[in-house]
C-alpha cells in the first residue's frame, strides 16, 4: 500500500489529479480510514472545486466575471 501512496502523491504534485484520486479510493477501499489518502481527496476535490469556478468566470460573457478572471489570473 506504500507504493500506491507514493504513486498517488506523484501524480497529484504532476497536476493528475483523476488518477491520483483512482489511487487513493483504491488505498481506501483497503482501509477506509487512511489519513493521508483523506487529505489528498480533499486536496484534489479543493483544486476541483477551484478549477471548475475559475472556468465559470473564463467561459462567461459576463465583463465583471472576465475582470474577475484576469485579476486572478495576474496573481497566480
Amino acid at each position: 500500500m506504500k507504493n500506491k501512496m507514493i504513486d498517488a502523491l506523484v501524480f497529484e504534485s504532476k497536476g493528475y489529479f483523476l488518477k491520483a484520486n483512482e489511487i487513493y479510493d483504491e488505498i481506501l477501499t483497503l482501509d477506509p480510514q487512511n489519513e493521508t489518502a483523506l487529505a489528498g481527496k480533499k486536496r484534489i476535490n479543493e483544486m476541483i472545486t477551484c478549477n471548475r469556478a475559475k472556468l465559470e468566470l473564463f467561459l462567461s460573457d459576463d465583463e465583471t466575471d472576465q475582470i474577475e478572471f484576469e485579476r486572478w489570473l495576474t496573481q497566480i
